[in-house]
């Protein structure tokens, strides 16, 4: 999953972060007036913010996918915090015991199950489950438990939150990636059930493309050429020019890449890009990228006060390298979360994506290897 397919959940997903950061910071303040052992308790809440600040950075859409490494760095954030903490709990009747930090946890857990898959969901909050556990168990064999309560107890609070965070959140990401397979599913059998029309009416409009350029002058020439009783060397000449003519266009047809005919059949009132493609790497993308790219070029050239606007590919070392490039009319600066979808589809469809906004431009690095 990835912040593409997940720009809705955004508000909840900050919303939980700040529940889960607010909840540690209470926490911890009403644990240091109790106690009074304030530094690791100090250390454990910066780990833990530290956690919730890499949730909330790394599922912003322009930073998408979010990456299995940042869901492993918060796990590991949190787990160290938890470990900070017990140490400093003291283990005796009058201390008092509230896993804070696993409640915190299972928080970011659902903040962050609509951008994972389930089994690394499910995996992540397993380990964390152990790790807890563990970090708990100097205070069961402490000789006298927090308020006389049972090792076992002590252990269940603090594995619980976490566990059941895990499993309700493995899940729900297992449903969104089934309802995505099954949307993918019934688009492509769409697909195939509009190909043979599709390719008909393709096959019409080049029939009548072909004719609008015969029309033009050869027919003109060859019913001139069946009226006369002769044919001169004029006639040949003409014949021949009117023969590379064609041929060159219907060559420069083929050679032409499906960008460079996505942009010249644009819809009206959109502003075309200037293609620069000498090595033709624009075939060489994928359908994917192909949809991303369409996607950029659409959203950019509707821009009223786009002023130009260009897009150019280079093949280097067995990769592609391409740069979007747009330049507004001053005062102006690319309104950057109007794209949010845009760029995030591109950073999912795309390796090595960059996204620069100088004074009133707009300039998109993406790379791609050849297929």
């Amino acid at each position: 999953m990835d912040p593409a397919l997940s720009l809705d959940s955004r508000v909840a997903t900050l919303s939980l972060a700040g529940m889960a950061l607010a909840w540690s910071v209470g926490l911890t303040i009403l644990s240091i007036a109790a106690t009074g052992a304030w530094e690791p308790r100090v250390w454990a809440v910066a780990l833990l913010a530290t956690a919730t600040i890499v949730v909330a950075r790394e599922t912003a859409p322009l930073r998408a996918p979010f990456t299995a490494q940042a869901h492993l760095v918060v796990h590991v954030l949190a787990c160290t915090a938890y470990l900070l903490y017990t140490n400093g709990s003291e283990g005796s009747a009058a201390s008092r015991w509230l896993p804070w930090i696993p409640i915190a946890l299972s928080l970011l857990i659902v903040a962050m199950c609509r951008y994972r898959p389930p089994r690394e969901i499910l995996g992540a909050g397993l380990l964390s489950t152990s790790a807890i556990a563990l970090a708990t168990m100097p205070l069961v064999a402490a000789p006298m438990p927090l308020h006389g309560a049972p090792g076992g107890a002590l252990v269940l609070t603090a594995v619980l939150p976490v566990m059941t965070a895990s499993v309700a959140a493995a899940c729900y990401s297992r449903i969104l990636v089934a309802n995505s397979e099954r949307w993918k599913a019934q688009a492509g059998y769409s697909s195939a059930a509009l190909e043979p029309a599709l390719l008909s009416d393709i096959e019409r409009v080049m029939y009548r493309e072909r004719v609008n350029a015969l029309s033009g002058e050869a027919f003109p020439f060859l019913r001139r050429v069946l009226d006369a009783d002769s044919i001169s060397a004029a006639d040949r000449d003409t014949a021949r020019d009117i023969a590379a003519r064609i041929r060159s266009a219907m060559v420069h047809e083929v050679d032409r890449t499906w960008l460079q005919a996505a942009v010249d059949s644009g819809p009206t009132g959109v502003h075309a890009p200037v293609v620069d493609d000498p090595d033709a790497c624009a075939p060489m993308m994928s359908g994917t990228q192909r949809a991303a790219l369409r996607t950029l070029i659409s959203s950019l050239g509707a821009s009223p006060r786009l002023d130009r606007f260009t897009i150019s590919i280079r093949a280097t070392d067995g990769t592609c390298r391409g740069e979007v490039w747009a330049r507004f009319r001053a005062p102006y600066r690319p309104p950057r979360r109007r794209r949010n979808a845009d760029l995030a589809v591109l950073r999912v469809a795309f390796s090595e994506v960059t996204v620069s906004t100088p004074a009133d431009q707009l300039i998109v690095r993406f790379s791609f290897d050849h297929a």
